[in-house]
């Protein structure tokens, strides 16, 4: 996963705009492409404070938003690897919201327990805090894989760029460590590893975790409820609660 360094966030100024909430939900490993032509995801995360994961000009990063994703599989038209098309629509849960819709195009040369996802996207901002440019982003991701003493590991991690004439580099990621609560491994709690770095923000989180998958019809969404220590970096929020809520379907 991304490792911000420790350097305090700075305030970007006014002209910059957002580098955006991730394309990957921050709760989940990045998904594969399947056999189905369409399939999408949806995330809520909540936090007690903050802002989108942006470059913001309160320093904040890696806070309070929600997204939906919709991926159209298109097989393997040229070659061997899949390919996909998607949209997205992300935004933060307090002001500045900053709206984006982006378009892009997605190979996966890896799929399984460990896939990968590279892609180009443009992204288009729906208000003025928001940022249009064309982004390329690679994603990956460790879907619930046993490990030793029974314990479960899972996580994922994507880095980037946006921007052509004026370029800022990303990343982001988050590593999960539980032992399962119940037979089918649906419910556990351990500790998590999360951060993020963009231009003049950065910071670390780590803290323990509770989630599990709840029977909502075949969707079963994952709930995830954690503390969030910031070990490193200054970026705002500070340390607290953050619930996640997210689903593929």
């Amino acid at each position: 996963m991304g490792q911000p360094t420790a350097s305090a966030a700075a305030p970007s100024s006014p002209a910059r705009r957002p580098v955006s909430i991730p394309a990957v939900p921050p709760s989940a490993p990045v998904g594969a492409a399947t056999s189905q032509r369409w399939s999408g995801s949806a995330w809520l995360l909540w936090r007690n404070e903050g802002n989108s994961q942006a470059l913001g000009s309160a320093g904040q990063l890696g806070g309070a938003q929600a997204g939906l994703r919709i991926d159209r599989h298109l097989g393997r038209p040229v070659g061997t690897v899949p390919l996909s098309a998607y949209a997205r629509f992300t935004g933060a849960l307090r002001e500045p919201v900053a709206p984006e819709a982006a378009l892009g195009i997605a190979v996966h040369p890896l799929s399984g327990r460990v896939p990968l996802m590279v892609g180009i996207e443009r992204r288009v901002a729906l208000d003025d805090d928001g940022r249009n440019a064309f982004s390329i982003l690679a994603a990956t991701g460790l879907n619930p894989t046993p490990v030793m003493g029974g314990l479960i590991a899972e996580g994922y991690a994507q880095a980037g760029m946006v921007g052509l004439s004026r370029t800022d580099l990303f990343a982001d990621g988050r590593a999960v460590l539980t032992l399962p609560l119940d037979r089918e491994a649906t419910t556990g709690a351990g500790i998590s590893l999360s951060g993020g770095a963009q231009p003049g923000l950065a910071r670390l989180d780590a803290g323990p975790v509770f989630q599990t998958r709840l029977p909502i019809g075949s969707i079963t969404p994952r709930l995830s409820v954690e503390w969030r220590q910031r070990i490193a970096g200054g970026a705002r929020p500070g340390s607290g609660l953050a619930v996640t809520l997210a689903g593929d379907f």
